[in-house]
């Protein structure tokens, strides 16, 4: 079921829904706490709707739980 919502979240993202995309992200997140691309994606979310530390927060934590592209975003992103 995860899978449903993090999928879902990505389309979402993709078509502007930014608050249905967060919903989807965190809702995956609750489901399977391990799941870093989810926090990726949620982190993807938030540095679009102007949350930069929470962003920040989603790729340290999808970068702990084997996400590689999250310390380019770390690094550009949060400093």
């Amino acid at each position: 079921k995860p899978n449903l919502f993090k999928d879902r979240g990505v389309v979402k993202m993709n078509i502007g829904d930014n608050q249905g995309a967060l919903e989807d992200f965190t809702k995956a997140i609750e489901l399977d706490h391990k799941d870093g691309y989810s926090y990726r994606g949620r982190g993807l979310v938030k540095q679009k709707i102007g949350d930069n530390e929470g962003a920040c927060q989603d790729f340290k934590n999808a970068k702990e739980l084997g996400q590689k592209d999250a310390a380019a975003m770390i690094d550009e992103f949060c400093k």
